[in-house]
């Protein structure tokens, strides 16, 4: 054990004592929670889907009840990790973009609420990304298909590079900011799943749905990109191994960001296109 815990300390460079006696540990917390939260919303949704407040079709009951839980915990990590981003992005933005991607290691500077913010953000977005890729996976393909986990071991990588070397809060920042758009898909399918699907509420959540992605996951990332091609220079703490995982998990949840936000606007543009047919 301690011979692969050395290989993988100098892959990364990283301190063995921060992150196998700190990180793992405040990692585990935030697993321990995700697990128990995960596991309350199966035993609620199934506690409802069996008594006589159920008004679900028999057919699409044992669906909702395999998926909800998954996506009750969603919508509980996406509400918290996405205000999280934003105020890491208000405070690291004015900052000097040497300093925004790889903060200095002198005393007292890590213990900066700039820095302190996304390491605690860090472990809580890795931990869900853990839990809910098992959940995918037993699941499988009810909560996702390879393109989810495409996306959880890109922000994975990035998640990992940049806690263990402590670098990057500012790209991580509006990275997960993304995740607001996850809270509008989310309330889209209890919207679908409980039958409200041709209502306003529905035409709501779709508008937000798509304006939030489009803000979020393509023009704040967009920026982000274009900041880091410049600011990728002065990441030096991680070696040559974790620059690539932390560049290339950034850029695999762009290429990911592209390809979704593409069906989202096909899938616009042909309902509007039939709706005008039935106008006609």
């Amino acid at each position: 054990m301690s011979t692969l815990v050395e290989r993988i300390v100098w892959l990364f460079e990283i301190d063995s004592d921060r992150i196998w006696h700190v990180e793992a540990v405040r990692l585990s917390v935030w697993l321990f929670i995700w697990s128990i939260l995960g596991m309350l919303s199966d035993w609620a949704i199934a506690r409802w889907c069996d008594s006589k407040r159920c008004f679900l079709h028999p057919s699409s009951k044992e669906e909702f009840r395999a998926t909800a839980g998954s996506y009750i915990t969603s919508l509980v990590h996406s509400l918290l990790v996405s205000f999280r981003g934003i105020d890491h992005i208000r405070r690291t933005l004015p900052l000097p973009m040497d300093v925004r991607i790889q903060p200095p290691l002198n005393v007292g500077a890590i213990d900066s609420v700039a820095w302190l913010g996304p390491l605690k953000t860090n472990r809580i977005f890795m931990a869900y990304l853990l839990i809910d890729m098992v959940r995918i996976i037993l699941a499988w393909p009810k909560l996702g298909q390879y393109d989810f986990i495409f996306h959880h071991l890109g922000f994975m990588s990035v998640s990992i590079v940049g806690a263990t070397t402590i670098s990057a809060p500012f790209q991580f920042g509006w990275l997960i900011v993304g995740e607001v758009s996850t809270i509008f898909l989310n309330i889209r399918w209890f919207l679908i799943k409980l039958g409200y699907g041709a209502t306003s509420f529905m035409t709501a959540a779709n508008f937000l749905f798509a304006l939030t992605f489009f803000i979020a996951r393509i023009v704040v990332y967009t920026f982000g990109v274009y900041d880091l091609y410049y600011s990728a220079q002065y990441l030096t703490r991680p070696n040559m191994v974790g620059r690539c995982m932390l560049v290339g998990g950034i850029l695999i949840g762009y290429v990911l960001n592209l390809i979704w936000f593409k069906k989202i606007a096909l899938i616009g543009f042909s309902k509007n296109r039939k709706e005008k047919d039935k106008t006609k």
